[in-house]
Formats: C-alpha cells, sequence, structure tokens
C-alpha cells in the first residue's frame, strides 16, 4: 500500500525536512543574531507570577544591534497574525537581554521589571501561539500558510509553542506551559539550532530579564581538533562524542556545501595517524552556507548529536550554531578514503563506517539496489506526479545485493514481552545511501544494477534515522559526470507459459482511484469507530457505510494509469488467465482496467472484472481501497463470493477492530479445454493483509494479532476447500515475509509450514489449520529471485502465492514480473513505459493445465446372470450402457464378447460427457451348466477398456436316445437271401422328452440293393423306453422250372437228398402235435418219398430249378435309420448282411 507521501522519507521525515529547508531560504535567520530568548503569556491570570505578558529578546552577538524599526507580532495557535508591536529604537549591548512588555498590566503577580519597550498587545496566549520578530513594522497579515511564514525574509527569528502550534520551526514547536508561573524559555541562552523543538523549554519560576540585568557572558570556548571531537569510534557499538553539548573551535576545509549545512574536514597536514578518529564534521548553519567549497575555514559553535541517541543507533556529530571566519580562500581537498567491500561486509555490523564519519571518500565502483525514490504528495496525488529525491541505494560493487532476513531489525525499539529465542535481523549495514542532489548535483533517475565508476562524496550519518533504517548516506559530489553511470535493470517480463499451461498472477496495483467521489464508499462493522474521509471524528458505526478518504484522481492521471497498467498485464505478464488485483478502489476501475486492456488487445471480452460493487460487497478500509480479479475469456467464471466481512475482534487497547480491512474474495472457476472437454477447475482467493506498520508497538498488539487473526481466518478457509478436493490457488499481497520476523509468523500459521513456537516470536502463529500444509511458491525459485518490493535497498517478499500441494506436484512454477520496485519513482509519469505503475512487482503462478481425465462406467456391473437358456437358443439381450463420467468425449471403437455370449447391437459413435451409449448382449449356450464370458467396450483412449463378467446356464433340450441292445448308433444283422432279418432298436426319453417319434429307413447307396425291402414302425408317441423293432426281408435268388418247387440248378443231388429227406422228418415230428394232425403226416411222408425218388432215379428231370434275377446278391448294405420328433433328429446306422 502507498502511504500519503510515496517515498521512504516517511511523511514526518519530509515534514522536518521541509520546515527546515523552507526557513534555511531565510537569510535573516542566523545573521542579525537578535533572539527571542523567552515568551511568558500569562500575565495577569489567575495564578500568574506576573501581572503582564512578556516577550523576551537577546543578543548573542560581540556587537551592538539597533531596535530600531523592529516589531514583534504574534498570531494565535492557528490562526494568522493580527497583533504587532513596534520596539522603541534602542541599541542592545552584547550578550544582554531586550525586555517587551506586551499588555497592560493586571492585578494578579508581581509587576515586571523595568520593560525596555511596553504595549497594550499582543495579548499573548499562556499555553500556544506564534512570535515573530520582524524586520520592519508592517504587519504579517498575508503570511496566512506556515509556508508563507516560512518564506518571509522580514522574519528575523521565529517560536511556535504548544502542540497545537500549526507553525514552527525545525522538528516542532517549543513545549506548552503547564500553568500561568511557567514561561517558556531557551535552554541556553544565544544558542540556536533553529528548532523551536530543541532550543526551548519551560521555566517556574519565571526570571525576566530587561537590557539593565547585566552582560551574559559566554562561556570560554576550547579550541579542538575535529578528531577530538569525534573521538575515537568503535566499528561494533555506539560513539559519542565527548565534547556533546559544549561549544568549541575547531578549522578545516570547506568540503561540500548543502542547503542548510555544509562539511568541513582536517586537511591532510592536520590529520591524525588514528583510522578510528573521523577527521569530518557536519556544521549545520540552518541557512545557505556563505562559505565555499576549498574554504580554510574556522567555526566556533555547539558540538550536537543527531539524530539523538534515543532515535539512532548510528547518530552524528555536528555542530550548531556556527560562527565562522574564512581564513584561506582556495586549499587542496583532503585526500578521500578509498572503501573498498573489505571495508563494508554484509557482516560487518551498523558501525563498520563510523571512523570515517563526515569524510570524503572514494569508492572505485558502486551498484545500485534501488531505483531512485520520489514522492508524491498528498497535494500531487490526484495528479499522480512523482517528484524525485534524488537518492537511492548501493553497495560496493562486488557485494551481493542484500535481501531482508529473519528476525526483528536491530534497529527497532525494545518491545515489552519479545522472547529471547527471536532472530536478529542486521538491518543489512553493506547497504549505502546515495543522495545525488542534496549537494547540488543533478538527479540521477537510476534503477537497481547500475553501475557507478569513480563515485567521491561525503559520507554522512545525520540522515540515519532508526524509525526509517537508513544506513550511512554518500552524499555525491555535485561535480560527479552522471555520465559515468552505466546499465541497470530494465523490465523484465516473465515468460510465456508453455502450450499445456495456465497462469494466475497477482497484483498490487498501488492506491488505484477513479475520478470520481460519488463512490468514495467503506463499510464498517457494528461497534466499531467509522471515520467519514479525513475528518478524525470517530462515530460508532451502526453497521453502516462512511465516507472513505480515496483520493480522487484527474482525468489525465487515472487515464495514465490505466495505460501503464494495460501495458504491465499485456507485455510484461503476457495477459495471465486470472489476474488477483489488491488496492483497487472498487468495481468501476476493475471494470476501467479491463476495457483499458481490452481495448488495447484489440479484443473486445478479453477480461472482465470483479471487485467490491458498493452494494452486495463493500471494502472495509477507510482508504477505500479493496481487492479484485480481472478474469480471461479462457477461463469460465462459475462464481465470485466475498468472505470475512462484518468481522471483527479486541486487541489490548480494548477497542473493537475491524478484523478484515479488505475482506477477502473467492473466485469459483473453469480453464477451458479443447471444445467438448470439461473446464480443469480451480478455486482462486485474492487477500490483503494487514500492513507491517504498527508491529513493533510497545503499547498495543493491534497489528500484530490482527496479522495472525487474518492469517488463521484464511487458512480455515482454504482447508474447508482443499478437503473438499478443490484446486486452490491463493494469492495477494500479504504484508508478509517468507519467514518470521519476530513479531508474527503469517506464512507459518497460513501454509502449516515450519510454524514458529512461542520462544521464537512475539504473536505466535498456529499449527495445524490446513493439511496438508500449503506450498508458497515464492520458496520454489532461487534465493537470488525472491523479491517483489524494495524497502531502503533491501529486497524483500510481500506478494506469495499459496497453493495446494497437488498443484505442485504437477508441476507448479512461479516468477515475480520485475518493472516497479526496482525503477525510479518519477518513471509513474511516463505512459509510455510499463515501469513503475505501482510500487509491488507482480507475481506470477504456472499450473500445469492436465489433459481431460477421461473414464467411464459400464452398468449394469456386475452383470445380472442371464437366465437358463436351453442349449443352442438365444437368451433375450440385456442392455449394457456405457456412460462417459470423465472431462472430454470418449469414443467407443468396439464392443466384443467372449464365451456363449453374442452383441447383437452396439454404438460405436463419440459419446459427449455424461451422455451414454448401450449395447444389447443375448447368452447362446453350446453346453449345459454354468457358462461365463465377457463383454468389453474398447474405447480410442489408450489402455482405457472396460470390462463386464457374463454368466448363464446352459439347459439341454427334451432329447432321447436311439441303439441297439447295448446303445450301439451302428449296428448290424445278417440274412439269407429270400429271408427276413429283424433289428430290434431301444428308444428311451431324456431331459423329459415327451412327443411322437417318426422312424424312416433308407439305403445309404446310390441304388438301393435289389430285393430288399427296410419296413419300420409307425409313427409312436415316445413317454416311456420302448423297443420297436426294423426288419429287412430280401429276395431269395433261385426259382423252380415249371413253376413248381425246385432246387437250384447248381444244387448237388445228395443235397437235394438231404433236404428233402429233412423236411419230411420234421413233418412226421410236426404230426405229434395234435393241431398239426393228419395232414402233417401225409407232407412228411410226401417229402421222404420225393427224396427217395430224387436219390434213385433223379426225379424233376429236365424240369428242375433256375436262376431269380430279382433275387438279392450276398453282400453287405447300410442302410441309415432316422428317427425324428420336431427338431430333434437322431440317426442309427443298420449294417445288413445279405448270404
Amino acid at each position: 500500500m502507498r502511504p500519503p507521501v510515496k517515498n521512504s522519507f516517511r511523511f514526518a521525515r519530509l515534514l522536518a525536512a521541509f520546515c527546515l529547508g523552507v526557513f534555511s531560504l531565510v537569510p535573516a535567520f542566523g545573521q542579525s543574531g537578535l533572539l527571542i530568548s523567552q515568551i511568558y503569556g500569562g500575565g495577569g491570570n489567575s495564578g500568574a507570577s506576573f501581572n503582564a505578558d512578556f516577550i523576551e529578546l537577546y543578543n548573542p552577538t560581540s556587537a551592538a544591534i539597533s531596535t530600531s524599526g523592529l516589531s514583534v507580532q504574534y498570531a494565535s495557535a492557528a490562526g494568522n497574525f493580527t497583533q504587532s508591536l513596534t520596539l522603541a529604537s534602542a541599541s542592545i549591548p552584547s550578550h544582554t537581554y531586550f525586555l517587551v512588555q506586551t499588555t497592560a498590566s493586571g492585578t494578579t503577580g508581581a509587576a515586571l521589571p523595568t520593560p525596555d519597550t511596553t504595549g497594550i498587545a499582543p495579548n499573548l496566549s499562556a499555553t500556544a501561539g506564534k512570535v515573530a520578530l520582524v524586520n520592519g513594522t508592517t504587519a504579517l497579515s498575508t503570511d496566512t500558510t506556515c509556508a508563507l511564514i516560512q518564506a518571509d525574509t522580514q522574519i528575523l527569528d521565529f517560536v511556535g509553542y504548544g502542540t497545537t502550534a500549526s507553525c514552527f520551526k525545525g522538528s516542532g514547536p517549543a513545549p506548552t506551559t503547564a500553568n500561568n508561573a511557567t514561561s517558556i524559555v531557551r535552554k541556553v541562552a544565544g544558542t540556536n539550532t533553529n528548532d523551536n523543538a530543541a532550543d526551548f523549554t519551560t521555566s517556574s519560576p519565571i526570571t525576566p530579564h530587561n537590557s539593565g540585568g547585566g552582560v551574559v557572558v559566554p562561556p570560554t570556548v576550547p579550541v579542538v581538533t575535529i578528531h577530538d571531537i569525534q573521538g575515537v569510534k568503535s566499528t561494533t557499538a555506539m560513539t559519542v562524542s565527548p565534547y556533546a553539548g559544549q561549544r568549541v573551535t575547531t578549522s578545516g576545509v570547506v568540503t561540500t556545501l548543502l542547503s542548510n549545512a555544509f562539511f568541513m574536514q582536517s586537511s591532510d597536514a592536520t590529520a591524525d595517524s588514528n583510522p578510528l578518529t573521523p577527521e569530518g564534521i557536519e556544521v549545520f548553519t540552518s541557512t545557505k552556507p556563505t562559505v565555499l567549497i576549498g574554504n580554510a575555514v574556522t567555526v566556533t559553535g555547539t558540538v550536537q548529536t543527531y539524530p539523538a541517541v534515543t532515535a539512532s543507533k548510528t547518530p552524528a556529530t555536528e555542530i550548531t550554531s556556527p560562527t565562522i571566519v574564512v581564513t584561506a580562500p582556495a586549499v587542496a581537498l583532503p585526500t578521500p578514503i578509498i572503501l573498498t567491500t573489505s571495508m563494508l561486509t554484509a557482516g560487518g555490523g551498523l558501525y563498520q563506517l563510523t571512523p570515517y564519519e563526515g569524510m570524503r571518500v572514494s569508492v572505485p565502483s558502486m551498484t545500485t539496489i534501488s531505483g531512485t525514490n520520489g514522492s508524491i504528495t498528498d497535494a500531487n496525488e490526484p495528479a499522480e506526479i512523482a517528484t524525485s529525491v534524488g537518492y537511492f541505494y548501493a553497495v560496493i560493487t562486488g557485494t551481493a545485493r542484500p535481501f531482508r532476513e529473519p528476525g526483528v531489525d536491530i534497529r527497532d525499539p525494545a518491545v515489552p514481552g519479545l522472547p529471547a529465542g527471536v532472530a536478529k535481523f542486521d538491518d543489512n549495514p553493506e547497504r549505502i545511501l546515495v543522495d545525488s542532489t542534496i549537494a547540488g548535483g543533478t538527479s540521477l533517475e537510476i534503477p537497481t544494477g547500475a553501475i557507478m565508476a569513480n563515485v567521491t562524496g561525503v559520507l554522512d550519518f545525520t540522515f540515519s534515522s532508526d524509525s526509517f533504517y537508513d544506513p550511512s548516506r554518500l552524499i555525491l559530489d555535485a561535480t560527479y559526470p552522471r555520465t559515468s553511470v552505466t546499465g541497470g535493470m530494465t523490465v523484465q517480463a516473465v515468460t510465456l507459459p508453455a502450450s499445456n499451461e495456465f497462469t494466475v498472477a497477482s497484483f498490487n496495483i498501488e492506491r488505484f482511484y477513479n475520478t470520481s467521489s460519488a463512490d468514495d464508499l467503506y463499510y464498517v462493522p457494528a461497534g466499531v469507530n467509522g471515520y467519514n474521509g479525513s475528518s478524525g471524528t470517530a462515530i460508532v458505526s451502526t453497521g453502516q457505510t462512511f465516507i472513505s478518504e480515496a483520493a480522487d484522481n484527474t482525468p489525465a492521471a487515472y487515464a495514465r494509469r490505466l495505460t501503464k497498467l494495460s501495458l504491465a498485464i499485456r507485455t510484461v505478464l503476457n495477459s495471465p488467465d486470472v489476474v488477483t488485483i489488491e488496492e483497487v478502489e472498487n468495481q468501476s476501475v476493475a471494470n476501467d482496467i479491463a476495457a483499458q486492456i481490452n481495448s488495447d488487445a484489440g479484443v473486445t471480452n478479453l477480461y472482465t472484472a470483479f471487485s467490491t460493487d458498493n452494494k452486495t460487497y463493500y471494502t472495509q478500509d477507510g482508504t477505500g481501497i479493496s481487492v479484485g480479479f480481472l478474469i480471461k475469456n479462457t477461463v469460465d467464471n462459475l462464481g465470485v463470493t466475498q468472505y470475512g466481512a462484518g468481522e471483527t475482534f479486541t486487541p489490548t487497547s480494548g477497542s473493537l477492530t475491524t478484523l478484515n480491512d479488505r475482506p477477502w474474495l473467492v473466485l469459483s472457476a473453469g480453464i477451458k479445454r479443447a471444445a467438448g472437454v470439461k473446464d480443469y477447475p480451480i478455486t482462486v482467493v485474492v487477500n490483503h493483509m494487514k500492513a507491517l506498520t504498527g508491529q513493533s508497538s510497545a503499547t498495543t498488539n493491534s497489528t500484530r494479532l490482527k496479522k495472525e487473526l487474518q492469517a488463521e481466518d484464511i487458512a480455515k478457509f482454504i482447508q474447508t476447500q482443499q478437503a473438499a478436493g478443490k484446486h486452490v490457488i491463493s494469492g495477494g499481497d500479504f504484508n508478509a515475509f517468507e519467514f518470521s520476523d519476530g513479531y508474527n509468523d503469517t506464512l507459518g500459521t497460513y501454509t502449516n509450514t515450519n510454524v514458529l513456537p512461542a520462544t521464537q516470536v512475539l504473536q505466535p502463529g498456529v499449527a495445524g489449520l490446513v493439511t496438508p500444509p500449503l506450498t508458497d511458491l515464492a520458496l520454489t525459485i532461487p534465493a537470488a529471485q525472491r523479491w517483489s518490493y524494495v524497502e531502503d535497498g533491501s529486497a524483500q517478499i510481500l506478494d506469495h502465492m499459496v497453493v495446494t500441494p497437488e498443484l505442485v506436484a504437477a508441476g507448479a512454477h512461479f516468477a515475480y514480473g520485475h518493472l516497479n520496485a526496482d525503477f525510479p519513482l518519477t518513471a509513474y509519469n511516463d505512459a509510455t513505459t510499463a515501469a513503475r505503475n505501482s510500487d509491488h512487482d507482480p507475481a506470477i503462478g504456472y499450473f500445469i493445465l492436465p489433459a481431460p481425465v477421461l473414464s467411464a462406467t459400464v452398468t449394469p456391473n456386475p452383470a445380472t446372470a442371464f437366465a437358463g437358456t436351453t442349449i443352442g437358443a438365444t437368451s433375450a439381450g440385456q442392455v449394457f450402457t456405457f456412460t462417459n463420467t470423465g472431462e472430454g468425449p470418449i469414443t467407443v471403437t468396439g464392443v466384443t464378447t467372449t464365451g456363449d455370449f453374442a452383441v447383437t447391437s452396439a454404438c460405436t459413435a463419440p459419446v459427449a460427457i455424461s451422455s451414454t451409449c448401450t449395447a444389447n448382449v443375448v447368452f447362446r449356450p453350446t453346453a449345459a451348466g454354468t457358462r461365463t464370458g465377457s463383454v468389453t467396450f474398447a474405447t480410442n483412449v489408450s489402455g482405457s477398456t472396460y470390462i463386464v463378467a457374463l454368466t448363464g446356464v446352459g439347459i439341454n433340450p427334451p432329447d432321447f436316445s436311439v441303439g441297439d441292445a447295448s446303445g450301439n448308433a451302428t449296428t448290424s444283422v445278417t440274412v439269407v437271401a429270400g429271408n427276413t432279418g429283424t433289428v430290434p432298436l431301444t428308444f428311451t426319453p431324456l431331459f423329459g422328452f415327451s412327443g411322437t417319434v417318426s422312424i424312416t429307413c433308407v439305403s445309404t447307396a446310390t441304388v438301393a440293393p435289389t430285393g430288399v425291402s427296410c419296413t419300420a414302425p409307425a409313427a409312436f408317441t415316445l413317454t416311456g423306453a420302448s423297443t420297436q423293432n426294423i426288419t429287412f426281408t430280401t429276395a431269395s435268388r433261385l426259382f423252380s422250372r415249371n413253376g413248381g418247387l425246385g432246387f437250384a440248378p447248381d444244387a448237388s443231388p445228395l443235397t437235394k437228398v438231404l433236404v428233402l429227406a429233412a423236411a419230411g422228418l420234421l413233418m412226421l415230428l410236426a404230426a405229434t402235435s395234435r393241431k398239426l394232425g393228419r395232414a402233417a403226416r401225409l407232407g412228411g411222408l410226401l417229402s421222404i418219398l420225393t427224396a427217395i425218388c430224387f436219390a434213385t432215379s433223379g426225379c424233376g428231370g429236365s424240369s428242375g430249378p433256375t436262376v431269380n434275377p430279382n433275387g438279392t446278391p450276398a453282400g453287405t448294405y447300410t442302410y441309415t435309420v432316422t428317427v425324428t420328433s420336431g427338431t430333434v433328429v437322431h440317426k442309427e446306422t443298420i449294417n445288413l448282411i445279405v448270404q
């Protein structure tokens, strides 16, 4: 955050320097010699010591001073000069007083000593006012401002007294009197440092002096050398002059001139040989010196320590209220001390250069470690005009750039309760402040990294206030050739992201206000004091808005800032996907920033903006700054939410206090990928935490407690996001280093990393709020690259990017774009460069944009078992659904099955996110029992197939078996031609068979055998085991000649006789049966007689038997018996053997 005055002087230093600087323009001061020595305004009041007010004057010079034409004039503490009194014409002798009574005598208090001038005015205030001794009698009515008063050359001396005095000399007004018995008096008569606060004190009792009070003889002034005044310096501890507070006389050569002082140094011939005794000293004249460089001078004045030992650990010794005599117009300057890296080291401590205080030094080469400083005052802030102050920080070339280190700065004041184990930061003593203009030279407007060759100047410690952490100051010779400076940083753009990366940047854009006062609002939680603008009047809020202190820009300044910021975001940060912005005023300003970038980029919708809109979300910062987002069109904004608003806490001061001055905003977003692919989800947090100001307070823990509670607040929120699997990126101005500064351990609490114990930090952090710990990406870059801010020459991190660990594991990396912190402040005025559009460098994180996770499910899984299905049959289909559960489309390239399963329909088209496709699978068992297999969905994603196991039960169909008596499917039968053969077949029903069975018998030969017929039984119903005969009938191969009985032609007579005889015997045997009877006996006898006839006479003659052409030839013939019942078919093979 930019303070009201934008430089490292800070406002108090600037004001003090301004006051001293302006008074130095008044040549009358310290030249007429007449001083205001005492003021009393309680005359005649209740409890007054004297009955009239008075102003006492003193002549500290060695000559008389005339009062002719002089006046004393008075103004109230906050008012203008309205009362005056012309002094009586008189001559004030050397070292004597002059008493001016300014009001008529009252009734309370003693009478004054006889006044030298009497009047009835001015009527002085007893507690606060302004008194001027004027060379003239014209009223100072036109001196209506302090600046005009300080610029009025007619004013010889001026005293502002009381804490409410609107104008004074030096660092502050003279003190307020406690009562009407107290006056304001110079601490030492005749001593004048042009600092009312330092020169005056209060006195009771009051001792007014008039011209008759005698001569105040000044003390004897010793004549001493400069090295005696300085004393022997320690290089490990503070050394104060042994002559501090004494008036001395010393001599030397003028080495450099300032606007209100000069430096002098012993000549080479008069210097001592002790390297620890400085030979140079500052002479504070309070006005422009009249001496010249090279003058030999003798100076008489008071030795003082400045800054005070309570304000600086390395104070300087100076001579004030000097009387100067030039003893020679031009002498050789003392030879400068050559400073080397061995004389000023990083570990050498604060006091390394104190032996060279006030002396001429030369450095062969210096390297700058900051840009030239400057200021944008409250008056200039609307126009955003930066003015150079001409100084910057440097190290002796060869010394590494100094960075802020862990712990409490050794120059900080002691804080009660600070643990003994707190680390200490050595304040980077290797730094030197180089002032290019204070000695009258042209300002060097240079960045960090510039090389200054052969530097010469005077080493000064009067600028080394602890509260501003300033090191020794090298007052650059006015004659130093500015062209000797070379090089220096240029704007450092960050690298472009890779094709598979997205970027998130964080940018503190520094007090970015628009031109309108209508939206200067902030919200104050109930019970907390609010203020309207800079009124200073506290109003206890009821939970309401107040007018902020926003410094509205002029249109020209606003346009310039928009242009510079657009350049920075587009050309330095390469247009990140998301930019968190801090110190933006509100939604209106954020919109204007986005519009400027879009216009400059030529892309209408490149960025959209979000910030506090003064409707739903407000800032709670009295200066009117807030946080926000710039969101690129590569990102889908899913929503922005404000957190932490309205929260309060109570510090040790006891006052209810706003916790989050700038409540943090959270962006839920998706980084776009290819068409049809799901966004990559991220959660971005922007925060701007409490500034470091007030951390070292000894009276309240408000800043320290607020910073810790803020860290805890956001860490707890991030934990809820991390636990939900969110990818969290937290960017912003943390106003904290990457380590503990001894007062707080902000990043320790925030990340749950290396949280320090209470023995090592004043306000302990809390461990374990985020699990697993978060990563500060700043710690992933080399130490030499870790800075986003430069404070008094020390590079440091204030801007961080904290992320959840999976982003780091995926390959996140980090950088800073260096375009602000290292550049001269006057670059603010240049609209053609991105440099110095803020005081912070932006941070940027690079994150891997992963390829979409392609995933799917197939349901049902496990599959439902297919119902029992007859072998050979096809079951009803079962539908399997492929659902795309991933982040991108998936193409099903094929659906296949194994086992007794088959796909009857399937999809092969691309399946969009959350869409489905189906496949129909059937079961066709080839065997009985449990059958297994699978269905596989193959996809275009390497290694991604989706398999579901399948089961079903095969069932045998109703059947029967056919076979011979032995169950054989092949059998045979032997038949003599002319005879009949029978083959019995057994039919057995199987698996519940019941049905009609049809039988056919067919020869397998192409031409059926002659004389054979195969007779199958008629169709029958088979319900149980059954035997059915297959009958074969064959034809005889012989016939008789006359158509009677006969034998084959080739039968032998014996054969014929035996056959007939056998037939007769058979008939006779058969005759024994009652059923056959007489006919059989006659047949048998006839057969025997026929045989006898054949045997004896050859009965039958030429009319014997002949060959039958249709007889069945001997051989083997194959027949197929086909048994059919519906679709069930069985076959039996019968081999017919014919003899």
